[in-house]
């Protein structure tokens, strides 16, 4: 083989290599995004089935610029998981949805917990991991800001806003009570913590 045959065939190397890698690497988390946790049992289905009702029967009034996290939150498949971790704070999250592997259809993951929310609740966390579900650029991590601004603009929408943590459970009397009081404070702080504008609940 000639020089100049050795050096296309090394550049051919080169260019097989860096289609192919990113292909395969796209192949690697699109499949792990299907397949890492569980699938729902039947009373967790129930549960979906009651927040994606919730949220469908909203829809005329939700904000112009939710619609994207709204039609996800009503098809996307749901997988469930034990418990996470949050990357940064190392502390429980109620839902860590992958940034990429969503081009094979979208994909939510929710801790078993979260099933126990009011419907409503449930809806806002759909709502939030939606948004995330979106988020497949080259960022370095989601946007969390962007995902509970939408969040708390639908809750705001669907007219569940609470001036104080006494307020706001008066408004959410379904599902488990802790489960409930433990997602409303985590919210709170967060809608604190990532500058939410107008919150839908405030301290």
């Amino acid at each position: 083989m000639g020089l100049a045959s050795t050096q296309v065939s090394m550049k051919m190397a080169v260019v097989i290599t860096a289609i192919g890698l990113p292909t395969m690497y796209q192949a690697f988390v699109t499949t792990k995004n299907h397949v890492w946790g569980r699938p729902m049992n039947p009373f967790q289905m129930s549960k979906i089935k009651e927040a994606r009702d919730f949220i469908s029967s909203k829809q005329s009034g939700s904000p112009a610029g939710a619609k994207f996290a709204e039609g996800t939150a009503l098809t996307a498949k749901i997988r469930v998981h034990e418990t996470f971790k949050d990357g940064d704070s190392g502390e429980d999250a109620w839902g860590v949805t992958m940034q990429y592997g969503q081009i094979a259809g979208k994909v939510i993951h929710l801790k078993k917990m979260a099933f126990l929310l009011d419907k409503r609740l449930l809806a806002s966390l759909l709502i939030h991991e939606s948004v995330h579900a979106h988020q497949w650029d080259f960022r370095e991590k989601p946007s969390e800001n962007e995902a509970y601004q939408i969040q708390s603009d639908m809750l705001r929408s669907w007219g569940l806003t609470a001036g104080d943590i006494i307020q706001a459970r008066d408004l959410f009397k379904e599902g488990s009570e802790d489960v409930n009081d433990g997602f409303l404070d985590d919210e709170m702080s967060t809608f604190v913590e990532y500058g939410v504008a107008d919150p839908a609940w405030k301290r």
